[in-house]
């Protein structure tokens, strides 16, 4: 794994995304935070310049404000480094398609793999819930620390266990 300290990542002006929603970096800081850690390093290309991965990059510092612990492979990080994945020097316009890759054509769950998804982990939290004597969660509940989905929170159906 390779390690790069932030201080020393050049984010150029100019990127695409320049918007930041708090509420989706929260998010993200939540997942982050997770034992399963940072999934994706960042991804720079010469100079420490970086291609992809500036939400990431917030999240991970705002989590080390808050003292958290951030992992990556199973390894904890040392404060104030990221992993990061090199990708080499860029003409112009393969920079701006690699960043379009990483910001733009990512593709949803289909509503049905999230209801597997969703299905699966309460599958796993229902039988921890039962090994440990404690109520099962409900779908509802799953599905919003899943997904964040706010959609259904009143609906009646959402609010009863299984």
């Amino acid at each position: 794994m390779q390690l790069i300290a932030v201080k020393d990542i050049q984010i150029p002006s100019g990127r695409q995304r320049q918007e930041f929603n708090p509420e989706e970096l929260a998010s993200l800081m939540d997942s982050l935070a997770k034992p399963a850690g940072l999934l994706q390093p960042i991804i720079l290309r010469e100079g420490n310049v970086l291609v992809a991965g500036e939400r990431r990059l917030r999240a991970i510092q705002d989590l080390w404000q808050l003292g958290a612990t951030l992992r990556h492979g199973g390894v904890a990080l040392p404060e104030g480094q990221v992993p990061y994945v090199m990708l080499g020097e860029l003409d112009e316009l393969s920079r701006e398609e690699a960043e379009y890759d990483e910001n733009c054509k990512r593709t949803n769950y289909t509503w049905q793999e999230r209801a597997s998804a969703t299905a699966r982990l309460e599958s796993i939290r229902s039988r921890q819930a039962a090994l440990a004597g404690s109520p099962p969660p409900t779908v509802a509940e799953i599905s919003m620390e899943l997904h964040k989905d706010k959609a259904f929170e009143g609906d009646a159906y959402t609010k009863t266990r299984r």
